[in-house]
């Protein structure tokens, strides 16, 4: 799956993980949620959010 289907299917049945198997079935890790954050939204979001949740406004 492409990084875009994964998000899409993260978001759509509300997940915090999904499984990545190989060929054979063998599980070979995880892609957690904020593994799919990461790669999709802005760099640096993660530092705005806790300014703001602070209550620090820039």
């Amino acid at each position: 799956l492409s990084e875009r289907e994964v998000a899409e299917r993260v978001a759509s049945y509300n997940l915090l993980a999904v499984g990545v198997c190989d060929a054979a079935g063998r599980l070979l890790g995880a892609i957690t949620i904020d593994d799919v954050l990461d790669r999709t939204l802005p760099t640096g979001w993660r530092q705005r959010r806790r300014i703001g949740a602070a209550g620090v406004h820039r």
